[in-house]
């Protein structure tokens, strides 16, 4: 029987420079450490570049999504590392691009957004039928995103590829 050994967790900056050299892969298998390291940095830099470019809507909205698109990459390898397949990830982005388009064509953005917003206001909003169920897709998707995330790869191989983690 082969033993299986485990290599050392990535570092701060193989973490970071995994992640940025495969920003846009979303295929194969990545690392608890590569995943969390890389998320670190994306809270850091999503904040801060939220606050610089807050004012210029194209720019911050350019900003984020490619902020998203490298840590989704990272969270797919993750979780096709413990054999999950990146559904979980399309699922949750797919209920807040819903959920944010259709509070934006219902006038429910504007609703929430007035000055004289009252809590009743906002409570009649959510509420709402579409709400409930685009916020528990989103909620169980995260959820699960995180549970698997969190669980240590199989170190065997599997459909995804040969596991970062074992040698």
């Amino acid at each position: 029987m082969d033993k299986i050994n485990a290599r050392p967790q990535l570092s701060f900056t193989e973490a970071v420079k995994s992640t940025w050299q495969n920003i846009t892969n979303f295929r194969g298998r990545a690392r608890r450490s590569e995943l969390w390291w890389s998320f670190l940095v994306y809270v850091a830099v999503s904040a801060i570049g939220s606050s610089l470019l807050g004012g210029n809507f194209m720019l911050s909205l350019a900003f984020s999504i490619a902020m998203y698109v490298w840590i989704a990459a990272v969270t797919v390898r993750r979780l096709q590392d413990n054999g999950h397949s990146a559904i979980w990830v399309f699922a949750s982005i797919l209920a807040g691009i819903a959920s944010s388009v259709f509070m934006s064509s219902s006038g429910d953005l504007d609703l929430i957004s007035a000055i004289n917003v009252t809590p009743s206001d906002i409570i009649e909003v959510v509420t709402k039928p579409v709400y409930i169920v685009l916020g528990a897709i989103s909620t169980i998707s995260n959820l699960m995103i995180l549970i698997f995330c969190l669980q240590d790869s199989d170190p065997q191989p599997n459909k995804y590829g040969e596991s970062p983690k074992y040698c």
